[in-house]
Parts: structure tokens; sequence; C-alpha cells
């Protein structure tokens, strides 16, 4: 078959099939004319194998079927404020107790030597002996039993990182000083604590 036997079929074709589109006709290697092929090519049209399919992306959302904004009200720890405005005394900027770096009052934290849940006294919770300041990273610390405070009242790094580690680098740094807030008079609060953490770790 020529190519004006296939132009003739082709237009025959279209006139017997006005709602499909139109097809170029083409000789192939094998003699036949893409006509032949058709019915294969209308099927990978419908089934849509021209494009693969977007991979679906991940959702950004987690799952979750708890209440988002609970309307019970929770305990506040009224007696911190007054503890900090005590300890900060006016100050705009005060040491912190372990690693004695200067900080602004708004990045020291009000640490309890001896936990405010290990405390077997109301009485305990406001003294102000059992309370220090510390910045946020030797407050961690201080509370994981990773910085400790000896009998004698100098801060001790417990280790157990390498030795270029930033956690090894500032507890090296806070150790081997005295802690600010060590007196004999809350010894015991420091003793608790080391208690408190050690089981806590």
């Amino acid at each position: 078959m020529d190519n004006r036997d296939f132009a003739l079929n082709n237009e025959a074709h279209r006139a017997s099939h006005p709602s499909e589109r139109s097809y170029l006709i083409l000789r192939t290697g094998t003699g036949k004319s893409l006509l032949h092929f058709l019915p294969v090519l209308n099927l990978i049209a419908l089934r849509g194998w021209k494009t693969p399919p977007a991979p679906r992306a991940a959702s950004r959302y987690v799952q979750f079927s708890g209440e988002l904004s609970p309307t019970t009200l929770t305990k506040g720890r009224g007696e911190q404020g007054l503890l900090r405005a005590r300890k900060l005394a006016g100050r705009t900027h005060a040491l912190c107790a372990l690693c004695r770096e200067e900080y602004p009052a708004s990045l020291l934290e009000l640490t309890h030597i001896n936990p405010r849940a290990n405390v077997e006294s109301d009485r305990e919770k406001l003294d102000l002996w059992n309370v220090m300041l510390a910045c946020g990273q030797c407050h961690s610390l201080f509370d994981k039993g990773l910085l400790w405070v000896n009998g004698s009242g100098v801060v001790q790094w417990e280790g157990g990182f390498g030795p270029d580690h930033l956690l090894t680098v500032w507890g090296e740094r806070a150790a081997g000083g005295r802690c600010l807030e060590f007196r004999e008079g809350n010894r015991g609060f420091f003793r608790a604590r080391l208690s408190y953490s050690r089981v806590l770790t």
C-alpha cells in the first residue's frame, strides 16, 4: 500500500469516526501504518499512561484526636515570681550561680536546689536559700545531675561526652569554681538535689 492509499484510508476512518481526534498516517518499517496501532494508542491514552502520576506529598499535619484547647485550669506556682524578684533585687543583670557568667535578668531562670517536687513542707518552697538564679544551660544540666555541687560548694562536671562536645566545653568551664549560692545553711539542699538527680538518671 502506497502513501496515497494510506491517506485515503485515513480520510475514510475520520469520516466514519468524527468524534475521534485525527492521527497522522505514517509508514512504519513493518509495512504497517500507525492507523493499525490506533486501538493500542487509544487504550494507553484512556489509562493515563502518557504521563506518570505525580507522587503524593506527605501530609504536613500530624494526626491527633485529643483536645487542642482544654478548658481546665492548671495550678500555677504563685511564689515563683516573688522568689525571683527577691533574688534579682531590682537588678537588670545578674550572675549565673553555677557558671558565674553575667546575663540579662530575662535570661536567668529560678532554679530550685532541692527540687520543688522533693520538698517536704511549704516553708521549704518559700526558702530563699533553696533557690538560685541560673542560665538556661546550667539549669538544664543541674536538673539532670550533670552539673552538681559537692560538699565544699564547688561545681562539678559529670562528663560523659566527647572532649570536643559543646556540653563538655560548657561543663568544664563551669566546673572548679564555687557555686555562688552555696552556704553552710543550705548544704543539705544540694545533697538532696544530688540524690534526686541521680535517681532520675
